[in-house]
Order: structure tokens, then C-alpha cells, then sequence
């Protein structure tokens, strides 16, 4: 009879320890998922931006909103005009443009 008890106890105490130990592992996987996960995005947002498609889109949208600054007269427009591109190329390493547009988004970044 003890030795029954005790095999119970011992496979009680068995199935206690290994559930903990799975919870444990469990919240160890969150930390370092909580410590890498930000790593893996800057790593990936940082090729997305150095792809061409990424590079060549913005390229594209610098000499659409030159166009657009050029063409209009209006003082309004043109200060709408300035504030978008500004926002849109805060982030953007404008060496990566032609020279007349980098100069344009400068010239707007720090005026």
C-alpha cells in the first residue's frame, strides 16, 4: 500500500515538475521572442528600403511631386505640396535620387 502511494506521489510530482518546466520554456520563448522580434523587423524593414523596387518607387514619386511643385502657381498648393514631400521623404536617403531631385527634397527638408 505505502509503495503505491508513493509510486502516486512520484508520478504526481513528476507531471507537476514537467508542466512547469513546458510553462517555464513557454515564458522563456516570450522573452526572447519580446527581445528579438523588434531586431528581425529593423533588419527587414532596413532590405526592404535598400531594395530597387523600394528605391526606384520612391525615385519615381520624387520626380511626380517635382513636376507638380513646378508646375502650379498657386502659394498654397505649393506649402501643401512642401509639407507632403517632407513627410514623405523624412526617412528616405535622398543620395540615392539624381542629383536635380536631391537637391529639390533638400532644399524643402531644410528650408
Amino acid at each position: 500500500m505505502k509503495d503505491t502511494f508513493k509510486i502516486i506521489g512520484f508520478v504526481l510530482l513528476g507531471t507537476i515538475v514537467f508542466l512547469a518546466f513546458g510553462f517555464g520554456m513557454g515564458m522563456f520563448n516570450f522573452q526572447s521572442y519580446k527581445f528579438f522580434a523588434p531586431k528581425y523587423e529593423n533588419v527587414r524593414r532596413e532590405v526592404f528600403e535598400n531594395t530597387q523596387s523600394y528605391v526606384e518607387g520612391k525615385r519615381q514619386e520624387a520626380l511626380k511631386y517635382y513636376k507638380e511643385y513646378n508646375s502650379t502657381t498657386d502659394e498654397q498648393e505649393k506649402k501643401a505640396l512642401e509639407m507632403v514631400i517632407v513627410q514623405s521623404f523624412a526617412n528616405f536617403d535622398t543620395t540615392l535620387l539624381e542629383p536635380k531631385l536631391e537637391n529639390f527634397i533638400t532644399e524643402l527638408k531644410f528650408k
